[in-house]
């Protein structure tokens, strides 16, 4: 393998593990996954479609809308909490933090 292979697999690799387990730690969304699926095809057919390689789209375009997409769903979800008058977070506690059910 060559050595941007290696990166770019390692890169993706350490990227998929940290969205899976923030996904798993705010499993009590219902909206989260279409709201991740959502940010993965429509920025990769925008990458691809405006003439990006593959590896461009997917290190450059499709990571960051994911992460706008998880950044905007937890402060939605933290909005909507503190309006609502609870001021309880169920997945705050330390011992569920480190709790990833696959």
């Amino acid at each position: 393998m060559d050595p941007s292979l290696t990166e770019f697999v390692l890169a993706v690799s350490a990227y998929s593990t940290a969205v899976v387990v923030y996904s798993q730690r705010r499993r009590g969304d219902r909206w989260h996954d279409q709201a991740i699926l959502f940010a993965l095809s429509t920025s990769t057919l925008l990458g691809l479609g405006l003439g990006n390689d593959l590896q461009t789209t997917i290190l450059s375009i499709v990571s960051w809308a994911v992460i706008a997409a998880l950044v905007l769903s937890s402060i939605s979800h933290e909005i909507a909490r503190r309006t609502s008058g609870d001021n309880a977070d169920p997945d705050d506690t330390e011992e569920r933090f480190l709790e990833v059910n696959l």
